[in-house]
């Protein structure tokens, strides 16, 4: 009779082989020549639930996909607590890559080089707002999933805008200025960069059904080849000695690599098609989305084109630079406004939106505080020690600009994505032309003064305009979070005082030094004052970062859009 030891050590041994064998199944399905070449596989279910037809049965980022993609308000809040983790852990990855790029780039580029790639990205990205119009907006708000016809649609739709603004930048860069005598190089490599335009379009109904289901794991990886093969592009096109064209030549490319990345995560419907019929119910509310980030690209590219017209060539440089050095707090921003709004149109009740909106604020208005204090209380050495000291006067942006993304991080992102979920697009849309023309009017008058504290204030400026706007016109309980941001920008403040202060400023041991006095002082002065925010931070973090599905809850036990018990 065998001992007890060695069965147990047998049952071991055949679970451990099981567990292997499922695993490199799994592997074998994920990595399937079919699956990336867009062929949709149904693998034997292990059991008799229903499948999602529209996503991977499994995740490689995600693990086991769920049956039931029903989401109530315990789910939505997982899926969104982990997309904000995801986005901000991968952009945060992905800064380390870009700096080590900038880091090689910044010594064999020019300062001009980068004022001119500013300039190109911002035509760039106005030109992309022109072809959605909105529409995926409008598709993720809505309760009902788009079906082919109008995914084919959709696709069509964006596909004819794309070609037609790289038709007409081109013609513009290519004839028209040229016949009018004017110098066209900055417009000309522009049109390199709206060449992306068509392969961002082709990826449109991918990435609308990763976010329709909060499916932050898949879209991190898209973004993720996205921005890998625009550095390494980018990299080799410099070191070929390109110039200002490695930097806009490696935005199509790297687009080209993302649409290869949507095919491969999510099954859409293929071809395209023209239907006017279903474009016009999504463009009603999509246009005020549109023309929202219409009205915020364009100012940007008057505020470039500002920086460029009234500081030169290398305040524009100084000014992308900035931009660079602040790209952790600039992550989670566009962390926040890319989940924010999807996970608050799946929500079935107004009051649940308002009270977890007020909720995201306040612990945004904690969260983001850490990486803007260390950013800007040690911005100087930062930028001495990696970049070398021509770039240091991008400093004098850092700071006070901090400041200003501080409010549209916490506040701004966050209460323009309760606005769109509520089907209010036009509140958002004032605020944003009422900060691009207090940002454009300061910046004629301070950019002149002092071409880089000047573009900082100019940017802290127009941040209070839109944030307060949007404040005044919310509800009392999103009014009354005031009081948590402004305690936390005062936190931040110190933080960064404290940073740049320090009396070990220069060399790599004053990068640490002033780093860690900023983030010594912030975790301090947050535990005193900002405790149970901090608190609740944890408890996210905790249940949103969770690996694989929780357990099923009966419908009748949590009903859809009820708020989860507060970790707190």
């Amino acid at each position: 009779m065998p001992s007890p030891d060695r069965y147990r050590r047998a049952i071991r041994l055949r679970t451990r082989r099981r567990f292997l064998s499922v695993r490199f199944s799994r592997t074998l399905l994920i990595l399937s020549p079919e699956l990336i070449g867009g062929v949709y596989c149904q693998p034997i279910p292990l059991d008799d639930k229903p499948r999602d037809p529209h996503l991977r049965d499994i995740d490689p980022f995600e693990g086991i996909e769920s049956s039931e993609e029903t989401l109530d308000g315990s789910t939505i809040e997982r899926r969104a607590t982990h997309g904000v983790g995801l986005l901000v852990g991968q952009m945060f990855g992905l800064q380390i890559l870009t700096l080590g790029v900038t880091v090689v780039l910044a010594r064999i580029l020019s300062v001009a080089d980068y004022g001119i790639f500013a300039v190109a990205i911002a035509v760039q990205q106005a030109g992309l707002a022109l072809v959605e119009l909105g529409v995926p907006a409008a598709l993720i708000k809505r309760d009902e999933p788009p079906t082919d016809h109008e995914q084919r649609a959709v696709t069509g739709f964006v596909l004819l805008a794309a070609s037609g603004i790289c038709v007409a930048v081109g013609l513009v860069a290519f004839a028209v200025l040229p016949l009018l005598d004017v110098p066209a190089r900055t417009v000309q490599l522009a049109f390199v960069a709206c060449l992306a335009l068509p392969f961002l379009s082709l990826r449109t109904i991918p990435t609308i059904m990763l976010e329709r289901r909060l499916r932050y794991g898949r879209i991190t990886a898209l973004y993720s080849a996205d921005t890998i093969v625009f550095n390494l592009a980018a990299l080799a096109g410099a070191l070929a000695g390109w110039g200002a064209f490695s930097l806009v030549a490696a935005v199509p490319v790297g687009a080209f690599a993302g649409l290869i990345a949507a095919a491969a995560m999510q099954k859409a419907a293929r071809g395209v098609s023209w239907d006017l019929g279903v474009i016009r119910p999504l463009i009603a509310f999509g246009s005020q989305v549109s023309a929202r980030q219409g009205v915020v690209l364009a100012r940007d590219l008057t505020f470039v084109g500002l920086i460029a017209g009234i500081g030169g060539q290398t305040a524009a440089g100084y000014y992308a630079m900035s931009q660079r050095v602040l790209g952790v707090p600039l992550a989670f921003s566009m962390a926040l406004s890319r989940v924010g709004f999807p996970a608050m149109a799946r929500s079935d009740d107004d009051a649940l939106r308002i009270h977890n909106a007020a909720r995201s604020i306040a612990i945004a208005a904690v969260a983001i505080g850490l990486p803007l204090a260390i950013c800007a209380g040690a911005s100087d050495p930062l930028l001495d020690v990696l970049f070398g000291s021509r770039w240091t006067p991008s400093a004098e942006i850092v700071i006070p600009s901090a400041a200003g993304l501080f409010l549209m991080a916490t506040a701004g992102s966050i209460v323009s994505s309760l606005f769109f979920s509520l089907g209010n697009a036009r509140l958002p849309l004032l605020a944003s032309v009422a900060d691009s023309l207090v940002l454009c009017v300061s910046a004629i008058a301070l950019i002149s003064w002092n071409s880089t504290y000047g573009t900082g204030i100019a940017i802290l400026l127009a941040a209070i305009t839109g944030v307060a706007i949007l404040l005044v016109r919310s509800a009392p309980a999103v009014r009354l979070t005031v009081f948590p941001i402004l305690r936390g920008l005062a936190i931040s403040g110190l933080a960064a005082a404290a940073g740049l202060v320090c009396p070990v400023d220069e060399g790599i041991v004053g990068l640490i030094a002033c780093a860690a006095s900023a983030a010594l002082t912030w975790l301090l002065l947050t535990a005193i004052i900002s405790r149970r925010e901090l608190l609740l931070i944890v408890g996210l973090l905790r249940k949103g970062l969770k690996r694989g599905t929780p357990e099923a809850t009966p419908p009748e036990a949590t009903p859809p859009g009820t708020s989860p018990p507060d970790p707190a």
